[in-house]
């Protein structure tokens, strides 16, 4: 939806750092209004957050994901489902270094138990979050998705970090 800004970058500490769940659900009204959101979803889709851990969550008390899920499937009637949890604690990848956020989530995210497989063979699946950094949040949380029959597993986020590479000139 934009990229990682000093504007996005301090809207998004003040949500998971401070915390501010009031912003969270003020954020994720003002994503849902967006109208290539509303183009992109249909009201098949399962929308799908990237789970928080039941420790941080008590310590936070909210997932900022899950309230911009809850939003996007208000505005356009999609279905909510918490169909993965935060099976392992794990150290925030905002704390990890390049190397370590490769690896730090290995094993962190499973299929929730309750969940009826059968409701998602065929559907798309949108997998929300706030941020992608490297994306390895995002490729862990999906991989558990993938033994649903799910036609196509999308992930969806209110902004992108990216590296900006300066292209460095070789003397000869």
């Amino acid at each position: 939806m934009s990229s990682y800004d000093d504007f996005t970058s301090d809207l998004v500490k003040i949500i998971k750092y401070k915390p501010s769940k009031r912003l969270a659900v003020i954020l994720g009204k003002i994503c849902a209004e967006q109208a290539d959101l509303k183009n992109f979803l249909k009201a098949d889709d399962v929308i799908v957050p990237v789970p928080m851990h039941e420790k941080r969550f008590e310590e936070r008390g909210f997932n900022q994901a899950s309230v911009l899920a809850e939003a996007y499937a208000e505005k356009t009637g999609c279905n909510f489902s918490p169909a993965i949890i935060r099976s392992r604690f794990t150290k925030p990848q905002a704390s990890c270094s390049e190397s370590e956020r490769s690896t730090n989530l290995d094993n962190a995210f499973s299929l929730n138990p309750d969940i009826i497989k059968s409701d998602f063979k065929g559907k798309r699946i949108i997998v929300i979050d706030d941020v992608a950094t490297t994306g390895t949040t995002l490729q862990k949380s999906i991989e558990p998705l993938k033994e649903l029959d799910a036609k196509e597993i999308i992930a969806l986020v209110v902004s992108h970090s990216y590296k900006k590479y300066r292209a460095i000139e070789q003397k000869s």
